[in-house]
């Protein structure tokens, strides 16, 4: 089992780490990319039809939440320095 993780991983990994990349989101991309593999462990490879596809999904959903986040918290604090 370890081996065929190994296997996705390094095969995987650096394709999902260039679509954050290429939105623009480099300090997140390796975060968001190892939150696509904890997923795909959690969940199973035997449970994930597309994997390459179930990893980019998962991952870009991640940049974008991590994207609103901080808009969130940036107008929160602009909203605070205002005041």
């Amino acid at each position: 089992m370890i081996d065929r993780w190994r296997e996705v991983y390094e095969r995987e990994y650096p394709h999902l780490l260039r679509a954050p990349l290429a939105i623009g989101r480099d300090p997140v991309a390796e975060d968001a990319a190892q939150e696509a593999f904890v997923g795909a462990h959690q969940t199973g490879l035997d449970h994930i039809e597309k994997l390459p596809t179930w990893l980019l999904v998962v991952g870009l959903e991640v940049v974008f939440r991590k994207a609103r986040r901080s808009k969130y918290e940036r107008d929160l604090w602009g909203l605070v320095a205002g005041r």
